[in-house]
C-alpha cells in the first residue's frame, strides 16, 4: 500500500502486527517483529546476525529421527531380527521376477493382428498341430493340402488374404465368411492362435496326399521359420 497508494500503515495496525499469530504460538516461531531481542549485533553489510534457534519441537523431531537410527541400526545388524541388505535383495528379486511372469502372461494373452510374432516354443507348436487337426482339418485336410470345394491348399506358395503371421493371424481370429472360413475369436485363445499362425506357415513346402490347385497369388514368405 505505501508503494503503490502512498498509504502508511497506521499506528493501531502496527501494534496490532506485533501480536503473536495462533500460527507463531502453535509452531513456536519469532516473527521478524521481535529480531531485536535476538540481534547480536554483528552487522555486515547491512546484515544483521540473529540468535534465533530451531523450534523447541523441530529439536524433539530431529532427535526422534536420531533415535529410530539408533533402533534401526540394532534391529538390523546386530541383533538381526529384520532382514538384512541381502536378504531384502534376494526378497525384492523374487517380487521382481513374479511380477514380471505375471506381466508376460498378461502380455501373452493381449497378442493380437498387430502385436503377433512367429512363436517359437515347440510345445506350443505341437500343441497347435493339434488344434488343426480337430478345427481346420475338415476344411483344409489333415495336412494341410486342402479340401475340394472348401479350404485351399497351405502347402503351397499361393495366398488368398496374405502369408505373413499378421496375415494368417488375422484370417484365423476374424475370418472370411464369403470365403467360408469362420471366425475362431473367443473359440480359440490369443496365444494359442498365434502358434496356429505359425504353424499354418509352416505347413508350406510338405509334400500333402492330395493336393489341391493354386488359389490366390505367388507369394514368397515373409517370415523365415
Amino acid at each position: 500500500k505505501k508503494v503503490i497508494l502512498g498509504i502508511d500503515d497506521s499506528p493501531v495496525q502496527k501494534a496490532q502486527k506485533r501480536v503473536l499469530t495462533w500460527q507463531d504460538k502453535l509452531f513456536q516461531l519469532r516473527p521478524t517483529f521481535m529480531d531485536a531481542e535476538v540481534d547480536l549485533k554483528e552487522d555486515f553489510d547491512g546484515i544483521s546476525e540473529l540468535d534465533n534457534p530451531a523450534p523447541p519441537w523441530f529439536m524433539w523431531l530431529f532427535y526422534s529421527t536420531v533415535l529410530f537410527a539408533v533402533v534401526y541400526f540394532v534391529n538390523f545388524t546386530w541383533t538381526r531380527r529384520g532382514p538384512n541388505q541381502e536378504q531384502e535383495y534376494q526378497a525384492s528379486m523374487v517380487q521382481h521376477a513374479s511380477s514380471k511372469n505375471a506381466f508376460t502372461k498378461k502380455a501373452g494373452e493381449s497378442v493380437d493382428e498387430n502385436s503377433v510374432t512367429v512363436e517359437t516354443d515347440q510345445a506350443k507348436l505341437t500343441e497347435a498341430a493339434d488344434i488343426f487337426k480337430s478345427k481346420c482339418a475338415a476344411c483344409h485336410g489333415a495336412d494341410g493340402g486342402g479340401m475340394q470345394g472348401s479350404g485351399p491348399n497351405l502347402a503351397d506358395d499361393y495366398w488368398i488374404h496374405g502369408n505373413s503371421i499378421k496375415d494368417v493371424f488375422k484370417t484365423i481370429k476374424y475370418g472370411y465368411l464369403s470365403a467360408g472360413m469362420v471366425a475362431w475369436d473367443g473359440q480359440i485363445s490369443p496365444p494359442k492362435m498365434k502358434a496356429l499362425s505359425t504353424y499354418v506357415l509352416s505347413l508350406r513346402g510338405t509334400k500333402p496326399s492330395n493336393p489341391q490347385p493354386p488359389k490366390g497369388d505367388k507369394m514368397d514368405p515373409k517370415e523365415k521359420l
